[in-house]
């Protein structure tokens, strides 16, 4: 895993501020991060739902969860 980013300045997250190449990458970056710790484990490393902790969820009931793919539409 690579180094945790440094938080995001005020100037960094201003609606204005993000339309510069440095800022949108920053943010890619750290939203890339964020999905690899809470998300991946079950999505999946491209978003298709079929991440290694997707095929142990289960619902109150004792069915199986299935994971929602979040990859983008074709």
């Amino acid at each position: 895993m690579s180094k945790t980013m440094p938080p995001l300045s005020a100037s960094q997250c201003h609606p204005r501020g993000i339309n510069r190449k440095k800022d949108r990458a920053l943010h890619a970056a750290k939203g890339k991060e964020k999905f690899v710790q809470l998300c991946a484990s079950c999505h999946g490393p491209e978003g298709k739902g079929d991440g290694p902790a997707a095929a142990a969820l289960i619902d109150i009931w004792s069915l199986v969860v299935y994971i929602k793919s979040i990859e983008k539409a074709k």
